[in-house]
This record gives structure tokens, C-alpha cells and sequence, in this order.
């Protein structure tokens, strides 16, 4: 994906750019930006099923989320091992259900009302690396029935 050789004219709701399901493990290992994400629901990389979906490299989205795991027959992962930087207001960097979600990287949510990483039944967050976060009413990590181990830099608050 050097130099964003894909080019999404129309992005609806609730679409992904990248879906992976039945353990297969999808990897962004390229920059990538995404500035035409706006719609309702919109995410990057999803796995469900047992799948990993990786980000290893900068991606800068406006999509509702940028990683998303979730529990179909078997939990997912997705993990942050680059920089996710959501430019969006109410923008997940990382989201889980009944799934595990990782960053040892960088996690930057430029506006209001957002959330680094989120999880929710019974999902593993852990984090080692650094979240930043801008606006006002929004989260570093939060945990709805779930595991958090925050291990990583201190949020940074700018508002």
C-alpha cells in the first residue's frame, strides 16, 4: 500500500476498509490515511472469528473506528504495534467485544468524546505503549466488563 495506492471514492456506513474472519491475521504494515471515512460506523481493519488484524505502521483515519476485534466462534485480536491517529470526534482507536486488544504502540485521538482503546464483554485491553488523547470527555482505556492492564506512558491531556 506505498504511497495509498487504494482510493475509496464512497464510503458508506458502517463499511471497513479490510474484514478478515477464521484466523486470519490481516496486517497494515504501510502508512496509510484514510480522510473520507466520516459515515456512520465506518472502521479500517475487522476481525472477528478467531482473526488478528495488526497495525505496524502510521495510520491516520477518520473512520468511527481504526481496529476492531470481535468474538464469532473463537475471540479476535487486534493490535497496535505502529501509531493509530484518529482525527474524528467520538473516533476509536481500538475496539473489542469478547476479543483482546493490544497496543505497545502509539494511540492518538485528536477530538472530542473519544476513546483509545474500548472494550467491552469480558475483552482483554492491555496497553505498553502510549495513548494521548485531546478533547474533552474522552478516554485513554475503557472497560465495560472487561480486563485492563495499563502498563504503558502516562495519557497526555491537551484541553
Amino acid at each position: 500500500m506505498n504511497n495509498n495506492p487504494i482510493n475509496i471514492s464512497t464510503f458508506g456506513d458502517k463499511a471497513s476498509i479490510f474484514y478478515t474472519t477464521g484466523g486470519v491475521t490481516a496486517n497494515l504494515n504501510e502508512n496509510y490515511t484514510v480522510t473520507n471515512g466520516g459515515a456512520v460506523s465506518t472502521s479500517v481493519l475487522v476481525g472477528t472469528n478467531g482473526s488478528t488484524v495488526k497495525n505496524t505502521a502510521k495510520l491516520t483515519t477518520n473512520t468511527n473506528i481504526g481496529l476492531i476485534a470481535t468474538k464469532g466462534a473463537a475471540a479476535s485480536t487486534a493490535q497496535n504495534d505502529g501509531i493509530i491517529v484518529s482525527t474524528r470526534n467520538s473516533g476509536i482507536g481500538i475496539y473489542t467485544s469478547e476479543s483482546t486488544g493490544n497496543s505497545t504502540g502509539t494511540i492518538t485521538m485528536q477530538n472530542l468524546s473519544s476513546v483509545g482503546i474500548l472494550g467491552k464483554d469480558n475483552s482483554t485491553l492491555t496497553n505498553s505503549g502510549k495513548i494521548e488523547i485531546s478533547g474533552a470527555s474522552s478516554a485513554g482505556i475503557y472497560g465495560q466488563d472487561s480486563n485492563i492492564t495499563n502498563s504503558g506512558k502516562k495519557n497526555r491531556y491537551r484541553y
